[in-house]
């Protein structure tokens, strides 16, 4: 009768539901915002299949993932890293696979960014906030769809972030991962030195002891050994890229005033021929239309960056105010996009049409790839999904980061160090900045102003950002919360 009884009665309410309900309710603004990204990106997914095409750079790193060789390496602009990813990715023979790994990783990587921020106490809606870049950003899903290499670099630098600001002092595999992750980021991007000089600067404010800081070092020497030892023995030089030089000239041949600068003969052949205020505004015209580098074979790219560096070093107040003007652009309100830049703009936008016969960067938007790994894109016949890529079309115009936004963030991390001294974290918000700061400085000062090198950099900030913000606001509580000190020389008797 009792077993009986036991057996009909309900069952009474355990507490591991209500439990779990209160944790699936805590997290609800990013399930929302996650939601959100998967459909984006489905979106994308369908609307622009298999994925998109990038002029020369995308068939150089799948060609160089169908044979990685070290003396092609050695003959290509583009670091070797993002093709190692690819070869992964080979046994698929389908670009689909790649842009949607990519924007899998995209998505993983804004999920583990907001558990940190919820780990370090910032709110839900904060935490939220602070990866909407990462999640929602149209310009950073235009790039998880590209075969390029910069969704993969962005998943390593901040996976690096993760890593070192886990806990308020990393542990020694916390930060070998982390440097290990800087180091492999290096060979998808040569950009990546400038995350590995604000990790290193990082780690000293910090104190984090000789042994931590030897295996930070470890970590991220190991790429770099690796890819030595694979690509010396067969081309007698360590060299990431053999571009730098051409890029560094690009830069600053728009300023160059070869009138007082105090050159060698060969050097003063490549001043510009324009005269000072009517050169072309776009920064990577002299790369590749000057006609002082065409037939200027690699043997010439020693004087090429000669001529750069002496107007570096000549004019260092035009170089600076040139680096200074076009970092502003990634940080400050106005008008980003001048008519110089506007139409390579439009390759980091989702195309509300796709037929289109040009092959260059008078487009103005992205290619296909092919269905497979070739290093050849397509140029469909038909507009197919034009209801959808009318919407993404809509969706890029509307929902990016604007630059002032950025620039917010900035600030915030720079301010979270100046609060009440108290424990080292409060330099932890200073890692993301450091290292989206110092991406974005690197790119002007060596290439060029595009929007495509600063999207890393935005995405660091916006969880920097949200970082500062929540240590500003435990601040200035717990500065409310102290009594007040009793006035010298009161008498108690």
């Amino acid at each position: 009768m009792v077993r009986s009884a036991l057996l009909t009665a309900p069952a009474s309410p355990t507490p591991e539901r209500p439990l779990a309900r209160a944790a699936w309710r805590g997290h609800l603004p990013v399930i929302v915002l996650v939601g959100l990204g998967v459909l984006v990106r489905v979106a994308a997914c369908v609307a622009y299949r298999p994925a998109f095409w990038f002029q020369g750079d995308s068939g150089d790193y799948l060609g160089r993932a169908i044979d990685l060789d070290p003396h092609a390496a050695a003959d290509k602009a583009n670091t070797v890293g993002y093709a190692v990813f690819l070869a992964v990715l080979r046994w698929t023979d389908s670009p689909a696979a790649v842009a949607v790994a990519q924007h899998a990783l995209g998505l993983a990587i804004a999920v583990l960014a907001y558990a940190l921020l919820r780990r370090r106490g910032a709110a839900a809606w904060l935490s939220a906030l602070g990866v909407a870049p990462l999640v929602l950003d149209a310009r950073l899903l235009v790039l998880e769809h590209y075969i390029l290499s910069d969704a993969l670099f962005l998943v390593m630098i901040t996976g690096a972030v993760v890593l070192l600001l886990w806990h308020e002092r990393p542990g020694p595999a916390a930060v070998a991962g982390a440097g290990l992750l800087l180091g492999a980021a290096v060979l998808v991007r040569t950009a990546g030195i400038a995350a590995v000089a604000a990790c290193l600067a990082f780690l000293a404010v910090r104190r984090i002891g000789w042994a931590r800081a030897a295996a930070w070092a470890v970590g991220a020497a190991l790429p770099l050994a690796a890819y030595a030892a694979w690509s010396v023995p067969a081309t007698g030089s360590f060299s990431l890229s053999n571009a730098g030089d051409r890029y560094l000239y690009s830069r600053t041949a728009g300023i160059a005033d070869c009138a007082r600068l105090e050159l060698t003969a060969p050097q003063r052949e490549l001043c510009p021929a324009q005269p000072l205020g009517a050169r072309p505004e776009r920064g990577d015209w002299y790369l590749w239309h000057d006609p002082n580098l065409r037939g200027r074979g690699p043997e010439q790219d020693e004087l090429i960056g000669s001529f750069a560096r002496a107007v570096i070093t000549q004019q260092p107040g035009d170089y600076a105010a040139l680096v200074a003007r076009d970092t502003a652009r990634f940080l400050a309100p106005g008008r980003p996009v001048d008519t110089a830049s506007r139409c390579l703009f439009g390759w980091w936008d989702f195309p509300a049409t796709l037929p289109d016969p040009a092959r260059n960067t008078a487009r103005c938007k992205p290619l296909l790839a092919a269905a497979t790994f070739t290093p050849e894109p397509v140029n469909p016949v038909r507009d197919e999904h034009a209801g959808l890529r009318a919407a993404l079309a809509w969706y890029s115009r509307h929902v990016t980061v604007p630059p002032l936004v950025t620039g917010v963030c900035l600030l915030l991390c720079l301010a979270a160090p100046l609060r009440p001294r108290g424990a080292p974290a409060r330099w932890d918000a200073a890692l993301p900045a450091a290292i989206g700061l110092g991406l974005i400085v690197l790119s002007v000062a060596t290439s060029m102003y595009e929007i495509r090198y600063g999207l890393t950099s935005i995405a660091l900030l916006g969880v920097g950002g949200a970082l500062a913000a929540h240590q500003l606001a435990a601040a200035v509580r717990a500065a409310r919360a102290t009594p007040p000190l009793p006035a010298s020389g009161s008498d108690d008797s």
